[in-house]
């Protein structure tokens, strides 16, 4: 019987609605005749909503990060206890554990802890009595027992790590979108999605601000080979896998992200090929200024170049890079 292990982002679970479709999706793999492990976030805003709980608990200095790391699990924990209810409702055996429970050792640093092994005995004991496992990604705990948070994206790499060390056929990474594509579907239309993207361009791509997968998640996946797929709850047929190729080839660009902070946006491309990011990088400065828009700051790398503007304007941006590139 192989293994599976599936993670469900917090989009994904955000209302009862939403966990029951996930859940149906994770019993069609039981009934598939696989052994499944799912790793959750926490639904919906739980976190924003926690974080704004403790800075009005604390509103006179910092938070210490041991307690905020205490508190923000509790996320991932009721949405793991959640998943294994619905699935219960739909007759499916299921179990959910803490990431401690699930043998996830980390270090020590509070709020971006890093995983350094993982005891998957406990995991693979209830797997083998016919359980499905849900785990609340995004933490461990330390040598001591404290409890640690991943950072950013760290469910999507507790899934990446159990997968790897359980020896999982493939890793199911389901999302509000049904794969990778050229940018965010959500703020370009037109975006076209990719049936597979190489390990290598995933990995520039999520460092980059690609919201679909953590960057540790995808280092991970291209160190280890991973059999991974990114997906929707709504069906496995449209889906895209990490692999050796980009494919298809839509242009000499892979994609265009945009991360924003501080009123400032910084829209990013990363090539297919390396050596030819001044090239685009001027191509795309000169697009934005012929459409009134001011570079800030660029920063070109061998795969890649990114790109500062006003926050005001980093949609339209983003849209007409988009355009430049893939129409």
């Amino acid at each position: 019987m192989s293994i599976t292990v599936a993670k469900f982002g917090g989009s994904s679970l955000k209302d009862n609605e939403c966990l029951f479709k996930a859940a149906a999706a994770i019993k069609n793999e039981v009934d598939h005749n696989k052994k499944v492990v799912v790793v959750v976030s926490a639904r919906g805003k739980t976190t924003d909503f926690l974080i704004k709980s403790a800075k009005e608990i604390c509103p006179s200095y910092s938070i210490p990060p041991r307690e905020l790391d205490s508190l923000l699990a509790t996320g991932e924990q009721m949405s793991a206890a959640m998943f294994a209810l619905a699935l219960r409702e739909l007759s499916v055996n299921a179990v959910s554990l803490t990431g401690e429970k699930a043998g996830i050792l980390t270090n020590s640093n509070s709020g971006s802890a890093e995983i350094l092994n993982i005891d998957t005995t406990r995991i693979t004991d209830l797997l083998n009595q016919g359980f499905v496992v849900v785990v609340a990604g995004f933490q461990g705990a330390d040598k001591k027992g404290k409890i640690t948070t991943l950072g950013r994206g760290g469910s999507d790499t507790t899934a990446a790590a159990l997968a790897v060390k359980l020896s999982a056929d493939e890793c199911l990474i389901y999302t509000d979108v049904n794969g990778i594509y050229t940018a965010d579907p959500r703020v370009i239309e037109k975006a076209k999605k990719y049936d597979s993207v190489s390990f290598d361009i995933m990995v520039e791509f999520a460092g980059l601000g690609a919201r679909v997968l953590s960057h540790d998640s995808t280092k991970i996946a291209a160190e280890n080979k991973l059999n991974l797929f990114v997906l929707s709850p709504l069906g496995r047929d449209s889906k895209t896998k990490l692999s050796e190729q980009t494919l298809p080839r839509y242009s000499d660009i892979v994609g265009v992200t945009l991360k924003t902070a501080n009123s400032r946006s910084v829209i990013s491309a990363v090539c297919a090929e390396s050596g030819k990011a001044e090239y685009y990088a001027n191509r795309a400065i000169h697009a934005l200024s012929d459409n009134g828009i001011v570079c800030m700051d660029s920063e070109i790398k061998n795969l890649s170049f990114s790109i500062t503007v006003a926050e005001v304007v980093s949609k339209n941006a983003l849209k007409i890079l988009h355009n430049l590139f893939f129409e």
